[in-house]
């Protein structure tokens, strides 16, 4: 009869409960691929590291991953562990079990593994010609401990060879069909973490689409409601900037996430967590970028297709560099958002005016300051401790946020200027309504500097926004004063 431990995990009598636990690392111990983890880590302007380990790849797996041992250093203190395992195992390790790692990854990276989690009596890992995975780990496990000698920890169908030759299974995360096909009785099973489909859904970062928005101001703002054929046009250019966006997101997540995992909120993103494999996410990035280029050559021809490709070129230089330089980073996603209308008025075929330019570009500077201002006054530690890829120390957090009101302040200024110019009574019919705009656009970005200065905004300023009350209500205020000073005059 099984006997069931303090710590959960069910033990078999007699002799069983006594053999070597053999583990697995990537999927397992660690919820990611520590060979994707590391070809990822490696800096892209290293032509001559890529070329070698290019070439490997043609000589095999194994040769392939020696290259890359050679060239990238991972840091596996980052990784995402699986803390219920490690638990477990250090649990059997003070009952006198034996606990090894048997990992497919180099033997670099297992030995990494051990100085960091001083957890393995013996570390079996892929090196010098072999690839320790499927049939090579089972022959391996059966040469050093004999038939049935051993129980194993798993996570994936690559495992069964290796479960048939073993007295014991710890499946971790398995799916159903793996579940049952396992030769082995099961000493303890471990659950899936979520599904990969619903972590790439989250990942893409649905909710932000909404900023896309912004390629119908243009067209508002040139009170050209009346053409069903351009709206159609800037409806479908918001959808095809949505997909080069969460294109970007997926890349972005790749290249943070190491920094991702240090942090208290964002060790919980998809990549970051193991949730979503690095392959995958840069697969799923390839696919978005495609579909909305050619939606955008479709929708708009070859100008609209450009200025997709440019704002995905941006955003890369962003996420890959510039998000490391101080204020370099804040301008840059503030033109990111300016961006958007240039799209706009590309597809509705209204040039955005120097005055639309000019307000959008120091209100979306204000909330790119805003950003950063809620990263850094939530982040704890002295004023001199410098956030992973960023180019601020705690300390900035008051002078960052003295630039966005300042920026916010300009932006309510051009504003202003606009509603008594003569390019306003133009426009509109009856113009003096507009100066609603100013006070309403006044409150909410005092409210939204007012809440971060007293840590009410932990967050994306924009998904606050969203979900922010006054700040629908707000914005009902603006469309109705826009509606009355577009209004004829008379009614």
């Amino acid at each position: 009869m099984e006997q069931v431990g303090p710590e959960g995990l069910t033990r078999q009598p007699d002799t069983e409960e006594r053999l070597p636990l053999c583990v697995d690392l990537d999927g397992t111990l660690t919820a990611a691929d520590t060979l994707w983890e590391s070809v990822a880590s490696l800096p892209v302007g290293r032509a001559g590291a890529w070329l070698d380990i290019g070439a490997a790849l043609t000589r095999g797996r194994a040769a392939f991953k020696e290259a890359v041992s050679r060239h990238a250093a991972l840091d596996v203190q980052a990784l995402p562990w699986n803390e219920e395992l490690l638990d477990c195992l250090r649990a059997e390790k003070a009952r006198g079990r034996r606990i090894i790692l048997v990992t497919a990854a180099h033997r670099s990276i297992a030995e990494a593994v051990q100085r960091h989690l001083d957890l393995f009596d013996e570390v079996l890992a892929s090196g010098d010609g072999r690839n320790l995975k499927g049939e090579a780990k089972a022959a391996l496990l059966r040469a050093r401990f004999g038939e049935r000698g051993f129980v194993y920890a798993g996570d994936s169908s690559a495992d069964l060879v290796v479960w048939a030759a073993a007295a014991g299974a710890v499946p971790v995360g398995v799916s159903g069909s793996v579940r049952r096909r396992i030769g082995a009785p099961v000493e303890r099973e471990f659950a899936a973490r979520g599904g990969r489909w619903a972590a790439l859904a989250g990942a893409l970062r649905v909710h932000q689409w909404l900023k896309n928005a912004l390629v119908a101001v243009p067209l508002v703002t040139a009170f050209d409601l009346r053409s069903p054929g351009t709206a159609l046009k800037v409806l479908l250019a918001a959808v095809a900037l949505s997909l080069v966006a969460s294109a970007q997101y997926l890349v972005n997540d790749v290249l943070d996430r190491q920094a991702d995992r240090r942090h208290p909120k964002k060790r919980g993103r998809a990549v970051a967590s193991g949730r979503l494999s690095i392959p995958l996410a840069l697969a799923a990035a390839g696919v978005l970028l495609a579909t909305g280029v050619a939606g955008g050559a479709w929708t708009g021809g070859a100008g609209l297709a450009l200025l997709l490709g440019g704002y995905f070129g941006l955003s890369l230089l962003y996420s890959g560099w510039v998000k490391t330089m101080p204020l370099a980073d804040v301008f840059l996603l503030a033109g990111l958002y300016v961006y958007r209308l240039v799209v706009g008025g590309e597809v509705s075929g209204h040039t955005v005016s120097v005055w639309l330019l000019n307000f959008s570009f120091f209100c979306f500077l204000s909330l790119a300051f805003l950003k950063r201002y809620v990263e850094l006054t939530a982040h704890e530690g002295p004023p001199e401790v410098a956030l992973a890829r960023r180019g601020y120390v705690t300390g900035d957090a008051a002078m960052l946020g003295a630039m966005g009101v300042g920026s916010h302040f300009v932006a309510a200024v051009v504003l202003a200027l606009y509603v008594h110019s003569e390019t306003a009574g133009a426009i509109y019919q009856r113009p003096q309504f507009l100066w609603g705009l100013v006070p309403a656009y006044l409150f909410l970005q005092c409210r939204l500097w007012l809440w971060a200065s007293r840590g009410w905004i932990e967050e994306d300023p924009v998904r606050f926004v969203l979900r922010d009350r006054a700040g629908w209500m707000l914005l009902g205020a603006g469309v109705l004063v826009y509606l009355l000073a577009v209004a004829p005059a008379g009614r």
